[in-house]
Protein backbone atom coordinates (compact mmCIF):
# COMPACT_ATOMS: atom_id res chain seq x y z
CA UNK A 1 0.00 0.00 0.00
CA UNK A 2 1.39 3.42 -1.02
CA UNK A 3 1.92 5.74 1.86
CA UNK A 4 0.08 9.26 0.26
CA UNK A 5 1.61 12.52 1.18
CA UNK A 6 2.44 15.60 -0.40
CA UNK A 7 0.57 19.40 -1.07
CA UNK A 8 -2.62 20.35 -2.09
CA UNK A 9 -4.18 23.48 -2.73
CA UNK A 10 -7.49 25.20 -1.15
CA UNK A 11 -9.06 28.59 -2.28
CA UNK A 12 -9.73 30.75 1.27
CA UNK A 13 -10.34 34.16 -0.19
CA UNK A 14 -11.73 35.95 -3.23
CA UNK A 15 -10.84 39.38 -3.47
CA UNK A 16 -13.18 42.05 -5.66
CA UNK A 17 -10.90 45.69 -6.61
CA UNK A 18 -12.92 47.37 -3.98
CA UNK A 19 -11.43 45.14 -1.38
CA UNK A 20 -7.66 45.32 -2.56
CA UNK A 21 -8.27 48.92 -2.04
CA UNK A 22 -8.91 50.30 -5.63
CA UNK A 23 -11.76 51.98 -5.89
CA UNK A 24 -11.40 55.02 -8.04
CA UNK A 25 -8.62 52.63 -10.59
CA UNK A 26 -10.94 51.36 -13.14
CA UNK A 27 -7.93 49.23 -14.21
CA UNK A 28 -8.54 46.79 -12.11
CA UNK A 29 -12.28 46.59 -12.35
CA UNK A 30 -12.60 43.86 -14.47
CA UNK A 31 -10.63 41.75 -12.25
CA UNK A 32 -11.05 38.90 -9.24
CA UNK A 33 -8.11 38.02 -6.64
CA UNK A 34 -8.12 34.78 -5.52
CA UNK A 35 -6.12 33.53 -2.67
CA UNK A 36 -4.74 30.10 -2.37
CA UNK A 37 -3.70 28.18 0.98
CA UNK A 38 -1.21 25.57 0.17
CA UNK A 39 -0.76 22.70 2.73
CA UNK A 40 1.06 19.33 3.61
CA UNK A 41 -0.71 16.10 3.76
CA UNK A 42 -1.07 13.24 4.72
CA UNK A 43 -3.79 10.88 2.81
CA UNK A 44 -4.72 14.35 2.28
CA UNK A 45 -5.51 15.09 6.04
CA UNK A 46 -4.01 18.38 6.03
CA UNK A 47 -0.86 18.61 8.28
CA UNK A 48 0.06 22.21 7.92
CA UNK A 49 0.08 25.14 5.84
CA UNK A 50 3.32 25.95 3.94
CA UNK A 51 2.51 29.08 1.54
CA UNK A 52 -0.45 31.47 0.14
CA UNK A 53 -0.40 32.33 -3.04
CA UNK A 54 -2.23 34.29 -5.66
CA UNK A 55 -4.84 33.68 -8.91
CA UNK A 56 -5.79 37.04 -10.50
CA UNK A 57 -8.23 36.13 -13.32
CA UNK A 58 -10.06 38.67 -15.69
CA UNK A 59 -13.81 38.31 -15.45
CA UNK A 60 -14.17 39.18 -18.79
CA UNK A 61 -11.95 36.99 -20.88
CA UNK A 62 -11.61 34.58 -18.14
CA UNK A 63 -8.18 34.36 -18.57
CA UNK A 64 -5.12 34.68 -16.29
CA UNK A 65 -4.18 38.40 -15.72
CA UNK A 66 -0.94 39.56 -15.04
CA UNK A 67 0.79 41.89 -12.04
CA UNK A 68 2.18 45.04 -11.67
CA UNK A 69 4.40 46.65 -9.18
CA UNK A 70 1.51 48.39 -7.65
CA UNK A 71 -0.53 45.48 -7.70
CA UNK A 72 1.79 43.38 -6.01
CA UNK A 73 2.66 45.43 -3.39
CA UNK A 74 -1.31 45.42 -2.47
CA UNK A 75 -1.88 41.68 -2.57
CA UNK A 76 1.45 41.12 -0.70
CA UNK A 77 0.07 43.20 2.31
CA UNK A 78 -3.23 41.34 2.38
CA UNK A 79 -1.16 37.84 2.49
CA UNK A 80 0.75 38.86 5.20
CA UNK A 81 -2.31 39.64 7.04
CA UNK A 82 -4.52 36.97 6.30
CA UNK A 83 -3.76 33.71 8.35
CA UNK A 84 -3.52 30.51 7.46
CA UNK A 85 -7.21 29.22 8.22
CA UNK A 86 -7.58 26.54 11.36
CA UNK A 87 -8.18 23.56 9.05
CA UNK A 88 -4.64 23.63 7.92
CA UNK A 89 -3.62 22.53 11.21
CA UNK A 90 -5.82 19.77 11.82
CA UNK A 91 -3.76 17.27 11.00
CA UNK A 92 -1.02 18.27 13.32
CA UNK A 93 -3.58 18.36 15.99
CA UNK A 94 -4.57 14.84 15.66
CA UNK A 95 -0.89 13.78 15.49
CA UNK A 96 -0.26 16.16 18.52
CA UNK A 97 -3.65 14.81 20.43
CA UNK A 98 -2.10 11.57 22.35
CA UNK A 99 1.20 14.25 23.69
CA UNK A 100 -1.32 16.48 24.50
CA UNK A 101 -3.06 13.97 26.82
CA UNK A 102 0.03 12.53 27.67
CA UNK A 103 1.46 15.28 28.87
CA UNK A 104 -1.75 16.69 30.44
CA UNK A 105 -2.44 13.12 32.43
CA UNK A 106 1.30 13.68 33.76
CA UNK A 107 0.17 17.25 34.78
CA UNK A 108 -2.80 16.40 36.31
CA UNK A 109 -1.19 12.98 38.07
CA UNK A 110 2.06 15.30 39.42
CA UNK A 111 -0.92 18.07 40.92
CA UNK A 112 -2.95 14.88 42.47
CA UNK A 113 0.42 13.61 43.75
CA UNK A 114 1.66 17.12 45.06
CA UNK A 115 -2.33 17.58 46.80
CA UNK A 116 -1.34 14.31 48.85
CA UNK A 117 1.81 15.06 49.94
CA UNK A 118 0.51 18.69 51.15
CA UNK A 119 -2.43 16.57 52.57
CA UNK A 120 -0.45 14.36 54.18
CA UNK A 121 2.24 16.65 55.77
CA UNK A 122 -1.15 18.86 57.03
CA UNK A 123 -1.79 15.31 58.72
CA UNK A 124 1.57 14.85 59.82
CA UNK A 125 1.70 18.42 61.61
CA UNK A 126 -1.60 18.21 62.97
CA UNK A 127 -1.20 14.81 64.84
CA UNK A 128 2.01 16.20 65.78
CA UNK A 129 0.24 19.52 67.52
CA UNK A 130 -1.90 16.80 69.23
CA UNK A 131 1.22 14.38 70.26
CA UNK A 132 2.95 17.56 71.51
CA UNK A 133 -0.17 18.76 73.62
CA UNK A 134 -0.61 15.53 75.43
CA UNK A 135 2.91 15.06 76.07
CA UNK A 136 2.61 18.61 78.18
CA UNK A 137 -0.82 17.91 79.56
CA UNK A 138 -0.22 14.44 80.12
CA UNK A 139 -3.25 12.12 81.90
CA UNK A 140 -2.78 8.44 83.74
CA UNK A 141 -4.84 6.89 80.91
CA UNK A 142 -2.61 8.01 78.76
CA UNK A 143 -1.23 4.99 76.34
CA UNK A 144 1.86 6.21 74.33
CA UNK A 145 2.88 3.67 70.74
CA UNK A 146 6.48 4.31 70.32
CA UNK A 147 8.35 3.34 66.94
CA UNK A 148 11.30 1.31 67.32
CA UNK A 149 14.64 0.93 65.16
CA UNK A 150 17.37 -1.39 65.99
CA UNK A 151 20.37 -0.09 65.15
CA UNK A 152 23.11 -2.44 63.95
CA UNK A 153 26.40 -1.67 63.92
CA UNK A 154 28.17 -1.81 60.67
CA UNK A 155 32.29 -2.07 60.11
CA UNK A 156 34.42 -1.78 56.61
CA UNK A 157 36.89 -4.05 54.91
CA UNK A 158 39.38 -3.04 57.90
CA UNK A 159 37.19 -4.22 60.86
CA UNK A 160 36.85 -0.91 61.64
CA UNK A 161 33.03 1.17 62.59
CA UNK A 162 31.78 2.32 59.72
CA UNK A 163 27.98 3.73 60.84
CA UNK A 164 24.55 1.64 61.51
CA UNK A 165 22.02 -0.36 59.56
CA UNK A 166 18.66 -1.27 60.47
CA UNK A 167 17.66 -4.00 61.96
CA UNK A 168 14.22 -4.99 63.25
CA UNK A 169 11.30 -2.66 63.47
CA UNK A 170 8.77 -2.35 66.53
CA UNK A 171 6.02 -0.15 67.71
CA UNK A 172 6.14 -0.56 71.19
CA UNK A 173 3.36 -0.27 73.82
CA UNK A 174 3.89 1.95 76.57
CA UNK A 175 1.41 2.79 79.83
CA UNK A 176 1.89 6.38 81.68
CA UNK A 177 1.83 5.63 85.30
CA UNK A 178 3.31 8.93 86.65
CA UNK A 179 4.12 12.43 85.78
CA UNK A 180 5.73 15.74 87.18
CA UNK A 181 6.22 18.93 85.76
CA UNK A 182 9.08 18.00 83.67
CA UNK A 183 8.81 14.31 83.31
CA UNK A 184 7.02 11.08 82.38
CA UNK A 185 7.27 7.58 83.59
CA UNK A 186 5.87 5.01 81.37
CA UNK A 187 5.77 1.25 81.79
CA UNK A 188 6.74 -1.39 78.85
CA UNK A 189 3.55 -3.85 78.22
CA UNK A 190 4.66 -5.88 76.00
CA UNK A 191 8.22 -6.66 75.30
CA UNK A 192 9.43 -8.37 72.17
CA UNK A 193 11.18 -11.26 72.57
CA UNK A 194 13.49 -10.85 69.13
CA UNK A 195 15.59 -7.96 70.75
CA UNK A 196 16.67 -9.56 73.86
CA UNK A 197 19.60 -11.06 71.95
CA UNK A 198 21.37 -7.49 70.84
CA UNK A 199 19.88 -4.68 73.42
CA UNK A 200 17.64 -4.59 76.92
CA UNK A 201 14.61 -2.64 76.80
CA UNK A 202 13.47 -1.06 80.11
CA UNK A 203 10.30 -2.17 81.78
CA UNK A 204 10.07 1.56 83.42
CA UNK A 205 11.50 4.43 82.09
CA UNK A 206 11.46 8.43 83.04
CA UNK A 207 11.95 10.24 80.37
CA UNK A 208 11.56 14.21 80.04
CA UNK A 209 8.64 16.38 78.29
CA UNK A 210 11.35 17.58 76.14
CA UNK A 211 12.59 14.54 74.93
CA UNK A 212 8.89 12.57 74.28
CA UNK A 213 8.55 16.00 72.16
CA UNK A 214 11.82 16.18 70.56
CA UNK A 215 10.82 12.36 69.17
CA UNK A 216 7.26 13.42 68.69
CA UNK A 217 8.40 13.67 64.88
CA UNK A 218 11.60 12.66 64.58
CA UNK A 219 13.79 9.64 65.30
CA UNK A 220 16.26 9.94 68.00
CA UNK A 221 17.42 7.94 71.03
CA UNK A 222 16.17 7.93 74.20
CA UNK A 223 17.41 6.70 77.33
CA UNK A 224 14.99 3.28 77.34
CA UNK A 225 16.97 0.71 76.52
CA UNK A 226 20.32 -0.65 78.22
CA UNK A 227 22.51 -2.23 74.96
CA UNK A 228 24.29 -5.65 74.92
CA UNK A 229 28.30 -6.02 74.71
CA UNK A 230 30.08 -9.10 73.32
CA UNK A 231 33.65 -9.03 73.33
CA UNK A 232 33.27 -5.71 74.38
CA UNK A 233 31.65 -4.27 71.11
CA UNK A 234 27.88 -3.15 71.35
CA UNK A 235 25.74 -5.21 69.58
CA UNK A 236 22.86 -2.51 68.64
CA UNK A 237 21.79 0.40 69.42
CA UNK A 238 18.33 2.27 69.06
CA UNK A 239 16.02 4.69 67.69
CA UNK A 240 12.62 6.03 68.94
CA UNK A 241 9.38 8.45 67.50
CA UNK A 242 6.52 8.50 68.68
CA UNK A 243 3.52 6.79 66.47
CA UNK A 244 0.62 8.55 68.09
CA UNK A 245 -0.59 8.32 72.18
CA UNK A 246 -3.75 7.29 72.86
CA UNK A 247 -5.98 7.90 76.24
CA UNK A 248 -8.15 4.92 76.83
CA UNK A 249 -10.69 6.89 78.95
CA UNK A 250 -11.86 9.22 75.88
CA UNK A 251 -10.51 7.61 72.69
CA UNK A 252 -12.43 4.41 71.41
Amino acid sequence: MSFKIGTYSIKIKTYTDKDIGFDDNKKYSNLIFQLYQKVFHIYFVPIFPTEKFWKIKNIVTNKDAETDPLLRTRLNLIELKKKSPFWSYSGSMILSLPIILLIGFVIYSLGRTEVKKINKELDKNKLNKEIVEKIKKPNLSDTYYIKFIEMIPKKDINGKPKGFKKGDREILKYNLISFSNDSIELILMEKPFYFTKSITLKNKVKISKQDLINISDHYKTINAYETIKEKSEIKAEAIFSIDRIKNIKTEN
